[in-house]
């Protein structure tokens, strides 16, 4: 919060600073010996900006915790606060670039460019918190992206009980020992949610993660590492990007369409974007053809890097089935669960034309194995004894069920299997 609020006010000096000395309205305000009011807080505002970029890197040099070890504590933030830090830089590095656009371009400040394209249309507004709010999302995914980089420099391999999945939150259930005390939750919103789904108690895992802080949250799990999500990061960061882009063009032709007959030898077109790209393609063909080529490289190096990365980072991942479960989990015992989710299963035939039901699929959850609950999958053929049996869940869920627990330790419904003996 600190970093963020000297940012705010270094900003608004240095645009309070440019309007007072480069605008005429300013100039108006400011006449002659008043305009070394603007010029000092300009200059103010400049120092609290570089305040703001050095600050996160002084808070994490004197604030340095305990990096490795399952019992690692940091009086510092955890990363996630820690990357929010540097929110500002983004802000700056974003400004810097449409600074160079302006400035090799038509040879004015940014700000100036920023000025002429905000007192066109109160549109323009719109478009302002529009860029604002592409900045924060393109940043968020960023620093999402950025972790799998900070686990695999900073991160320590840590073993937990995974325990399935908790559907409705949404959540991955992870544990130290099966204790509620020591309960760890992740987003489940994974790509592949089917790893973690477990058909009998014998399938419960302890797997190896990544931690790179001390929050229950500050976690690395395999399934995160997927190609899909790397993809999926480079495809929105794409289309945020090209809003960026958008904005900036429009902002510049804004510009040159005000100043276009004066100093340049330009005509409007349709659209004050359409005016900026069709200028910058005429007059710097060979600067915008380069750009181009080094944004598009700088992206397949980010995305071969994070691959490698991937690879590293999986490398030293690896599961065991829990070697001791509670004493009450054997063969024969009854076990009280809850129905928390159900689904059928279609087959279609070779034409396609036909489909029936091939078996149905229950979700139970068992809280009475540790403090927190488990998540075993249950599938039950298609027949008239299932159907029957179903039609209790009609009332809605969840339904409680008293389970039997088999010879593998999968489950099967108590009520089920008396109706089948009979």
């Amino acid at each position: 919060m600190l970093v963020l609020m000297t940012f705010m006010v270094g900003f608004a000096f240095v645009v309070f600073g440019h309007w007072g000395l480069h605008t005429r309205p300013g100039q108006q305000m400011f006449p002659e010996m008043a305009g070394m009011i603007p010029a000092f807080v300009q200059i103010a505002g400049y120092i609290l900006l570089a305040v703001a970029l050095v600050l996160p890197l002084v808070l994490s040099f004197f604030f340095k915790g305990s990096r490795r070890g399952d019992n690692a504590s940091s009086s510092a933030s955890s990363y996630w606060r820690k990357a929010q830090d540097y929110l500002p830089s983004w802000f700056v590095a974003l400004f810097v670039l449409f600074h160079v656009l302006c400035a090799s371009t038509v040879g004015v400040h940014g700000l100036t460019v920023a000025f002429f394209w905000l007192e066109s249309t109160p549109l323009t507004w719109v478009s302002l918190a529009v860029l604002v709010i592409a900045s924060l999302v393109g940043f968020a995914l960023f620093i999402d992206f950025v972790k799998i980089f900070y686990a695999a420099r900073w991160g320590w391999e840590t073993e937990l009980l995974f325990l399935g999945q908790d559907l409705e939150n949404n959540q991955i259930l992870l544990s130290r020992t099966g204790s509620e005390k020591n309960i760890q939750r992740v987003p489940g919103s994974l790509y592949d949610q089917g790893n973690w789904f477990f058909d009998r108690f014998s399938d419960l895992e302890c797997r190896t993660v990544n931690r790179f802080g001390s929050e229950p949250k500050d976690v690395i799990v395999a399934d995160e590492l997927s190609s899909k999500r790397i993809i999926m990061f480079a495809f929105m960061q794409i289309v945020l990007g090209g809003v960026l882009f958008l904005i900036a063009l429009s902002a510049l032709g804004t510009y040159l369409e005000a100043e276009g007959k004066t100093r340049f030898v330009i005509e409007p077109a349709e659209s004050s974007f359409v005016t900026a790209l069709s200028w910058l393609t005429t007059a710097f063909p060979l600067t915008v053809f380069t750009v181009a080529l080094m944004l598009t490289a700088c992206l397949f190096l980010l995305l071969h890097l994070a691959a490698r990365t991937q690879k590293n980072l999986l490398g030293r991942f690896r599961s065991k089935t829990v070697e001791k479960l509670p004493t009450f989990v054997t063969s024969g015992e009854r076990i009280l669960g809850e129905i928390i989710e159900y689904s059928v299963e279609q087959t279609h035939s070779e034409a396609g034309k036909n489909s029936k039901r091939s078996h149905h699929n229950l979700l139970v959850k068992f809280k009475c194995i540790w403090d927190v609950p488990v998540f075993l999958r249950l599938s039950l053929p298609e027949n008239g004894t299932t159907r029957t049996w179903l039609k209790r869940i009609d009332h809605g869920l969840p339904f409680g069920e008293q389970f039997i627990i088999q010879n593998d330790l999968s489950i099967w419904p108590h009520d089920l299997s008396i109706d089948q003996d009979r």
